[in-house]
């Protein structure tokens, strides 16, 4: 079963849905572990832009 296709095919929304899911996933395992690097990516910024106010956090 290939889930994903299925889930892709339901609503055009979901491949960013997946992709957001994946950065939450990244992020969650980073402050598990206290690992920031990979859910980083090679920024050093990062916006959180999707909150009530702008939340900047500067590694």
């Amino acid at each position: 079963m290939d889930l994903w296709n299925d889930v892709y095919s339901l609503h055009a929304r979901n491949r960013r849905r997946r992709e957001l899911l994946e950065s939450l996933m990244d992020w969650r395992n980073a402050i598990g572990h206290q690992d920031f690097k990979p859910a980083l990516k090679g920024q050093t910024t990062i916006h959180f832009n999707w909150c009530a106010s702008e939340v900047v956090v500067t590694a």
